[in-house]
């Protein structure tokens, strides 16, 4: 009689047994998304233990072949010892006597059945030894039983391998705004234990930076967390390298994971990300054997972000200080009586002072939205009103440079009380990879009712925030940081002022000394800033251009003749639109320029320096070229009234026409003539419409000359 029949059904029924009991064990680890990846798990493992067993008994009968039927039987009972896994794939309750036994109920089972079959295992080894002896050609029919199973455990370990694959990968989630702690960034919600492919491949000169933190939606956030970054070529599915960290994360606030140049292998066309709350066994990452199923935990990513390093870039840093509410005609710098910055006097000995530098409009978001689109209020539609994002299509400075490898961050002190101007979601954060509003401010000692009034805490909180910024990343990319500092928009007298330009013998001092004072005081907090900026060396590498939106006029109107005296305001005059513009550059040379120049250049001034170009601009001209001065003109309000400064005079006129849509309102008439060189000896600005009629003739013109193209590319539109 030949056993052989009897062997494939043993080895059939114990097949299917250990198969199911691998199934199940799978689906306790994790392994198993549905009843196809079930079906394909138990396949594998079955064919796998078949794979097993005929290489056993083929091994056998290669080296002791037999043709006796004592080795048949014992081979045939350690193949049925499988039965002992039976009670277990029924669920047969056990009386385990320990809660521990209970849980190791899988292993238990398993480990009898190893022994049971190992025992019969070491049987027919013995028999075999002392069977009557056969042909070799016996191991044959094993071999191929072997082989056939061999080629259907590895189907079945694709179709598996595949299916979790799947489940462990999703598509790349849009980023979108999120704010952690004081800080936006564009982010996406990544969950724990999935794939992401993303294209940021880098180049050989390049390493990607991620910013990670904690969700802070209620659930306990993650002190640690560790990330896995593959890399793939033309073969998606099998990663060239792979490169694996351990973060640990800020408490509050985002945490900066930089994968180095050179980490990407030649070829990488594409990029896998994942997390997990703990490092993974040695086993899993070789063999990207991972659960289906995951804790359902997120964190959010933003990036990564590919910047060249520093040692490979030509280009500068950029930082652009926006100081609001300073005059130029309140600094020594520029014939100012009073000494109210030293510091930037100093600082203008190593770059480019413009004598004669003017706002678009003394409005903060307007001149901003000028400064780095280089378009004019009357193209953007903002002039101190409602702030209404850039037209579709525009090119913004920020922007261009993040997409050049610029980090680029915006301190821009919008939150807190009066106002809420460059504050997220206004359009101001457009390419800003990190955009901080906050305005650090505190209450003041009140006897009265109601909330305590609110002083600022000072620049010097910025600027030291922006300082250690630049500390911590100016040896791995080149940046740009935009800083508004805010103080002077309405200054008030505070102690840690001093005393300052505030006469000792007022009671209440004049805001004219207050402002004075201020100034003093943001000079020193810029000084401050500029010599950590000195001491890591920052300086030798870094385009450091300081500006102001508009000045405060201290002149009272309605008495007559236009006395100072009065609260700060921004108009359309002198006092208000004359700002300072210093550029200083890190080969360190003094120079002055005394044309009339426009803020508006300033964006693409930088642009210039960061390798960029503002394609969207009026112009591309660079202010640091020796080009021929300017009438600026600068527009305030709804309806729009302009301010046309030539080198004698300033003329206001009203348009009487709407922002944006250049829609008439009223009328348009001059408001106002002033003389320049009367006002620089006077500090008055008298008014000469009636004395010089043939001048208010010749500017209206060339302000009706300035407008006709908008309107007719605003009647084009509609």
């Amino acid at each position: 009689m030949s056993f052989f029949p009897l062997y494939l059904a043993a080895l059939g029924i114990s097949a299917g047994i250990v198969g199911a009991f691998g199934r199940r064990i799978v689906a306790l680890g994790g392994y198993v998304t549905d009843f196809e990846t079930g079906i394909a798990a138990a396949v594998m493992v079955a064919c796998g233990y078949i794979v097993v067993q005929a290489a056993y008994s083929a091994l056998i009968q290669a080296i002791k072949p037999f043709k006796s039927k004592g080795p048949h039987l014992t081979e045939c009972l350690s193949l049925l010892m499988a039965l002992a896994l039976v009670p277990y794939l029924m669920n047969f309750p056990v009386p385990w006597p320990h809660p521990k036994l209970a849980e190791l109920e899988p292993a238990i089972y398993f480990f009898v059945f190893l022994a049971l079959h190992g025992f019969f295992k070491l049987a027919t080894l013995f028999a075999a030894t002392q069977a009557v002896p056969g042909t070799p050609v016996r191991a044959i029919p094993y071999v191929a039983i072997a082989f056939v199973a061999t080629i259907s455990a590895q189907q079945g370990f694709d179709r598996w391998h595949s299916a979790l694959s799947v489940v462990r990968s999703a598509p790349l989630p849009e980023a979108a705004p999120v704010r952690v702690g004081e800080t936006f960034a564009d982010a996406r919600a990544l969950t724990e234990g999935l794939l992401y492919r993303l294209d940021a491949a880098p180049r050989q000169d390049e390493h990607l930076t991620m910013r990670w933190a904690n969700p802070g939606d209620g659930v306990a956030p993650q002190d640690t967390i560790v990330v896995t970054c593959s890399f793939y070529g033309a073969d998606s599915d099998t990663p060239i390298a792979t490169v694996a960290e351990s973060l640990a994360l800020a408490e509050e606030g985002w945490f900066e994971y930089r994968i180095p140049a050179g980490a990407a292998p030649e070829g990488t066309a594409s990029i896998g990300l994942f997390w997990n709350a703990d490092e993974e066994p040695e086993w899993v990452r070789r063999t990207g054997l991972r659960p289906a199923y995951t804790s359902g935990k997120q964190m959010y990513l933003s990036g990564p972000y590919r910047h060249p390093a520093p040692a490979s870039s030509q280009r500068p840093n950029l930082v652009v200080i926006l100081v609001e509410g300073l005059g130029a005609d309140h600094m020594e710098l520029f014939g100012y009586e009073r000494e109210t910055s030293p510091q930037l006097r100093a600082l203008a000995g190593r770059g480019i002072v413009w004598e004669n530098a003017f706002t678009p409009c003394p409005d903060t978001f307007s001149t901003v939205m000028s400064l780095f689109s280089g378009l004019p209020p009357i193209m953007h539609g903002n002039t101190g009103g409602e702030a209404t994002p850039l037209p579709p299509g525009t090119d913004y400075l920020p922007e261009r440079l993040a997409e050049a490898g610029y980090a680029t961050i915006a301190f821009t002190e919008a939150e807190g009380a009066e106002v809420r101007d460059l504050v997220h979601g206004s359009g101001v954060e457009r390419g800003f990879q990190l955009f901080n509003p906050r305005y650090a401010q505190r209450p003041l000692p009140h006897d009265g009712a109601g909330p305590a009034p609110l002083a600022p805490e000072g620049s010097r909180v910025t600027l030291t925030k922006a300082a250690e910024w630049i500390q911590t990343h100016r040896e791995h990319e080149r940046h740009f940081l935009f800083i508004r500092l805010r103080e002077l928009r309405r200054p008030m007298p505070l102690k840690r002022y001093g005393q300052g330009f505030i006469k000792p013998w007022e009671r209440v001092p004049q805001p004219l000394d207050v402002y004075d004072t201020a100034v003093l005081d943001i000079d020193k907090q810029l000084g401050i800033f500029l010599d950590r900026l000195r001491e890591m060396g920052a300086l030798n590498d870094t385009v450091v251009a300081i500006t102001s939106p508009y000045g405060l006029d201290f002149s009272e109107p309605g008495r007559g003749v236009w006395r100072r005296g009065g609260p700060g305001v921004a108009r359309l005059t002198e006092e208000s639109l004359r700002v300072p513009l210093i550029v200083s550059l890190p080969e360190g040379i003094g120079r002055t320029r005394r044309g009339a120049v426009s803020l508006e250049g300033l964006g693409s001034t930088l642009a210039s320096l960061g390798g960029v170009t503002l394609r969207t601009a009026l112009s591309d001209r660079s202010l640091l070229d020796h080009t021929p001065p300017e009438d600026p003109i600068s527009v305030f309000g709804d309806p729009m009234e302009f301010s046309l400064r030539t080198t004698e005079w300033r003329m206001n006129w009203q348009s009487g026409r709407r922002p944006g849509s250049l829609e008439r309102v009223g009328s348009p008439a001059p408001g106002a003539l002033y003389n320049i060189k009367d006002y620089r000896e006077t500090k008055w600005n008298k008014e000469f419409q009636q004395q010089e009629p043939q001048v208010v003739r010749t500017l209206t013109r060339v302000i009706e000359d300035y407008l006709q193209p908008h309107l007719s590319a605003a009647t084009a539109a509609r």
